[in-house]
């Protein structure tokens, strides 16, 4: 009994999460939407040397 609330409660939070993480990263396309796109191609070239330092991470 306790195992099936244990589970029902993590299904509820990884749900939660996925919905969070859905909206912000609408909201966040929403904001990029409005850079022009000078500022665009800033975030895109920070976010690919990001990238880059995590898969040299071993990640």
């Amino acid at each position: 009994m306790k195992k099936q609330e244990t589970k029902k409660a993590e299904s509820l939070d990884t749900e939660n999460s996925t919905n969070k993480d859905t909206k912000h990263i609408e909201n966040s396309k929403e904001k990029i939407k409005e850079l022009s796109d000078e500022e665009q191609e800033d975030l895109r070239a920070e976010a690919r040397e990001r990238y880059n330092r995590l898969l040299g991470c071993g990640g």
